[in-house]
């Protein structure tokens, strides 16, 4: 299937790699499913500035991107978030289906672990992760 999206080039450059894959299989989404099967990971793009000058727009976006690892357990939730910020953090100069990257950062992670049930000792286990992209607004 061709990618039309940048966050479906942003999900197949995950994917490609071995140790997500190993992790998550092809778990994905932009919204989990009501009962996804952890480990998993969701994706969606939190924010978006245009790169401008006097001449008008250059053609390239600077976004905020947020991933959620979620984990089986505490261990597994960290093990995908540490694929994910290896997988992304000091991109520079690459091509992702047909964006270019210009430059791919680590911004911020939080632990958003909680009960599962209220008052249960079950915990979702839930490391959520940003990260800025400088990247062309159209595919090249």
């Amino acid at each position: 299937m061709a990618v039309t999206t940048f966050q479906g080039a942003l999900r197949n450059y995950l994917l490609a790699d071995a140790t997500i894959a190993s992790l998550v299989g092809v778990k994905i989404y932009k919204t989990a499913p009501q009962n996804a099967v952890r480990p998993y990971i969701t994706i969606g793009k939190i924010s978006k500035v245009t790169i401008d000058n006097l001449s008008g727009f250059l053609g390239v976006v600077e976004e905020r991107w947020q991933t959620d690892s979620y984990g089986s357990n505490l261990d597994n939730a960290e093990a995908v978030a540490k694929a994910v910020f290896n997988r992304l953090h000091c991109k520079i100069y690459e091509t992702w289906s047909g964006y270019k990257i210009y430059l791919c950062k680590f911004d911020n992670e939080n632990d958003l672990s909680e009960s599962e049930i209220e008052g249960s000792e079950k915990m979702i286990h839930r490391i959520q992760q940003d990260f800025m992209i400088k990247r062309s607004s159209e595919k090249i």
